[in-house]
């Protein structure tokens, strides 16, 4: 089971980064994200734009959409309102929420860590990832594929394919057909935020890059 917070309040001050700063956190609206650096939790309200350093872990605590870039390749992370996750270079844990990934060429060096001991190969995608109070996990593809593994074994999934990511003991659920996902299990509330729309079959249709 991940953590999801410490649960203590935060301050006003992050400490300082050690090391390279690896992202930087932006929003092209006003909201609020909580940093929790080195046990240390931090309010920092957006914009401006905040760099973040290795095992940063992130919770958009507002009402809009924050935005995490990865500086060297200029990979794109959208977080949905209550979205939580780790930063380390050349990985990302996604502890609760929904987040839409954007990822240039990768090669499979970068991995996104989802609970259950899931973990998604990436190269070079756009795909959205939604993490359900009752456990399920939902990822979307919207272009490109990806390798899903679990329990050592891996799954591809490519567009327009979806995947219902369960308990470890349970196999993974491939959607061929978008249609077909069970209702709510990708709500729009979190998919508007998102960047799909009430109709994401038409928003993929008509998608253009945001690099």
């Amino acid at each position: 089971m991940l953590n999801t917070g410490c649960g203590k309040k935060p301050s006003s001050e992050p400490t300082s980064g050690k090391g390279e700063a690896l992202y930087w956190v932006k929003a092209p609206e006003k909201t609020t994200v909580v940093l929790d650096r080195t046990g240390k939790r931090s309010e920092l309200s957006l914009p401006p734009e905040y760099s973040l350093y290795d095992s940063d872990i992130i919770e958009n605590t507002g009402k809009k959409p924050a935005i995490v870039h990865e500086i060297k390749k200029g990979h794109k992370f959208t977080l949905a309102p209550s979205a939580r996750v780790k930063l380390n270079d050349q990985m990302l844990t996604l502890y609760q929420g929904g987040t839409r990934f954007e990822f240039k060429k990768v090669h499979g060096e970068f991995k996104v860590v989802l609970p259950n001991s899931v973990s998604l190969g990436i190269r070079g995608t756009d795909f959205v990832v939604v993490l359900n109070p009752d456990g399920q996990s939902v990822v979307k593809m919207l272009e490109g594929e990806i390798i899903i593994t679990q329990e050592g074994k891996g799954t591809p999934l490519k567009t327009p394919e979806s995947a219902l990511i369960g308990p470890a003991s349970a196999p993974v659920k491939i959607f061929t057909d978008p249609d077909k996902l069970p209702a709510g299990l990708l709500p729009e509330s979190v998919s508007d935020f998102l960047g799909l729309g009430s109709d994401s079959k038409t928003m993929e249709g008509t998608r253009q890059s945001h690099y």
